[in-house]
């Protein structure tokens, strides 16, 4: 049992949850504080109070129609957290519900959140590794075909968006509105694209740099042109530029089982760090 009240937050209460953001003894938010507005209206803003004080806070945001992600989560004290967590993720599932989803996810270094998590009934269902390039050395093998690689535009993202769709498992695959999110707000972006008759956007990648270092945070072949050069054109483009832009360490994720994709990392000079990084699920409907 525990002594408060659980609900959807709404713009009004959008300055309390701000404020336990900043005050918050645990807390993490992938975003930007001003994005829990845009939340608040998606119905995707959740809140508990006690004594008419907000103590706790689940902010989720969609990856794609099918998956949704914490992307935020403040909890005043621990006792907070082991009070509110549970009801919290209750009521987000319910919403999810409504929206049609059929996940909830959760990827990050948060130990006390994913400890919780799992008690809230989440799995791990995949586990993350980070890889890390240094220096300026970029092998460029060339791929087989002809491809152009350049800056999309707003017309491509529903052609990215179906590579990406092809690409990845449902749980990792991105919606039309994130990579036009990504499109605007990234350092780079590019694609690939098959110049022979019949051909069109066949790859995707994009990152951002921050002072000397870089994160490639998505590369996306489709799958009938993977194993053909697409990806290591891709990747030796994006070194590239984030080298321009003064990155000297890139770093990227990518799935533990993946072996196909490490293998084109391990070429590149890219090596594990830290420790695996568990995706954590929580289905709402199969």
């Amino acid at each position: 049992m525990f002594a408060g009240t659980v609900q959807r937050a709404i713009a009004a209460d959008v300055e309390d949850v701000e404020w336990l953001f900043y005050e918050a003894r645990l807390k993490f938010l992938r975003r930007w504080l001003s994005d829990l507005n845009e939340c608040a209206e998606g119905g995707l803003l959740f809140a508990a109070r006690k004594r008419g004080e907000v103590r706790a806070a689940l902010a989720c945001s969609q990856q794609n129609p099918d998956v949704y992600n914490i992307c935020g989560a403040a909890f005043m004290e621990e006792e907070d957290a082991e009070a509110f967590l549970a009801p919290l993720v209750q009521l987000a599932a319910a919403r999810l519900a409504e929206l049609g989803a059929s996940m909830l996810t959760y990827v990050g270094t948060e130990d006390w959140l994913v400890r919780r998590l799992v008690w809230a009934d989440f799995t791990i269902a995949e586990s993350v590794v980070t890889l890390l390039k240094a220096g300026a050395d970029v092998p460029v093998p060339p791929p087989e075909g002809r491809i152009r690689i350049r800056r999309p535009g707003e017309p491509d993202i529903a052609a990215i968006a179906r590579v990406d769709k092809e690409a990845f498992p449902t749980e990792w695959h991105y919606s039309e509105p994130v990579l036009r999110r990504a499109l605007y707000a990234t350092d780079v972006f590019i694609l690939a694209e098959d110049e022979e008759p019949g051909g069109g956007i066949i790859g995707y990648a994009y990152g951002d740099v921050q002072g000397g270092s870089a994160h490639l945070t998505r590369l996306a072949i489709h799958p009938a042109r993977q194993g053909h050069g697409v990806g290591a054109a891709l990747l030796a483009e994006a070194m590239r530029l984030f080298q321009e832009r003064g990155a000297w360490w890139i770093t990227l994720n990518t799935q533990r089982g993946n072996v196909v994709s490490q293998r084109l990392y391990h070429r590149f000079g890219f090596q594990p760090i830290g420790q695996s990084v568990p995706l954590l699920v929580q289905w709402i409907r199969r």
